[in-house]
C-alpha cells in the first residue's frame, strides 16, 4: 500500500514537472493533458488517474508560483521594523510580477484558476503563507501606531489590490502617462503613499 502511494506521488510529480516545463516555455495556454502525456511518454487518459483535468494541474502550478513568491518574501519576514518589512514585502511582490510574469498572471489573473479559500491546513497552503506574511506585517504596523488602526484584513486586501494594480500596469506596459524615468521609483512612491 505504501509503495502504491509513493508511486502515485512520484507520478503526480512527473506530471507537474512536465506541466512546469510547458508552462515556462509558453504560459498556461500551451499546457494540455495531451502535451503533458507526450512529454512523460504516458497516455492522456491515464493522467486523469492523478488529476481531474487541466484546471487541477494549473492549480498545482499556482501552488508552485505561490511557493516561489513565498520563498522570495521569507528572507524579508525577519526585518525588525514592521513598516520597512511591509514595504520590502511589497517590493518583492512587484519584483516577482516583473521577473515571473507567467506565474504572476497564473496565480492572480488566469480565469481557469479558482483558488479555494486558503487556510493554514488547506491544499492552498502556499497562498495562505504568502498572504499571512503581508497581514502579519500590516497588523504589527497597526499595533505599533505606524498605520492607522483598523481592520488588518481590509488593510491587507486594500494594499495587495493596489500592488496588484501597479504590477499589472507595469507588466502590461500600460503606464504611458508616466515618464520613463519615473517608472523605477514609481512603485516605491505608490507604496509610501499607501503606507502613510
Amino acid at each position: 500500500m505504501e509503495y502504491q502511494r509513493r508511486d502515485a506521488e512520484q507520478m503526480r510529480e512527473r506530471i507537474i514537472d512536465a506541466a512546469v516545463h510547458l508552462f515556462e516555455k509558453g504560459g498556461s495556454s500551451i499546457v494540455s493533458m495531451r502535451k503533458i502525456a507526450e512529454r512523460i511518454d504516458y497516455s492522456p487518459a491515464a493522467l486523469y488517474l492523478y488529476f481531474k483535468g487541466k484546471k487541477d494541474i494549473l492549480l498545482a502550478l499556482s501552488d508552485k508560483g505561490f511557493s516561489l513568491l513565498y520563498q522570495r518574501m521569507l528572507p524579508v519576514a525577519s526585518t525588525p521594523d514592521p513598516k520597512e518589512r511591509l514595504l520590502e514585502l511589497c517590493r518583492v511582490y512587484l519584483a516577482f510580477a516583473a521577473e515571473e510574469p507567467e506565474y504572476y498572471r497564473l496565480i492572480f489573473s488566469d480565469p481557469e484558476v479558482h483558488y479555494p479559500n486558503p487556510t493554514e491546513d488547506s491544499a492552498s497552503k502556499p497562498a495562505y503563507l504568502t498572504y499571512s506574511l503581508l497581514q502579519d506585517a500590516t497588523q504589527e504596523c497597526m499595533e505599533r501606531g505606524l498605520l492607522t488602526a483598523g481592520d488588518p484584513l481590509a488593510a491587507t486586501v486594500g494594499m495587495w489590490s493596489a500592488m496588484h494594480g501597479v504590477a499589472s500596469l507595469l507588466s502590461g506596459g500600460r503606464m504611458h502617462v508616466v515618464p520613463q524615468e519615473r517608472l523605477d521609483s514609481l512603485a516605491d512612491d505608490v507604496l509610501r503613499f499607501i503606507l502613510r
